[in-house]
């Protein structure tokens, strides 16, 4: 099973949005399995950490 999730939030603070497709089946393309899970973070906002900062960093530069 290969699964490809992506967390990445360019527009605001308050929201996170995470994607995760699963494909279950590698020798077909006729189905894929999605999960869609948006999420309001204003009641639980905290600062990045070091490693989270790192990992945008990271991913800006590819």
């Amino acid at each position: 099973m290969n699964i490809l999730t992506t967390n990445v939030n360019n527009i605001t603070s308050d929201l996170q949005i995470t994607l995760t497709i699963m494909d279950n089946n590698p020798n077909t393309t006729a189905r894929l399995y999605g999960n869609l899970i948006i999420t309001d973070l204003e009641g639980t906002n905290r600062p990045q950490t070091i490693e989270e900062e790192n990992n945008i960093y990271m991913h800006n530069m590819l």
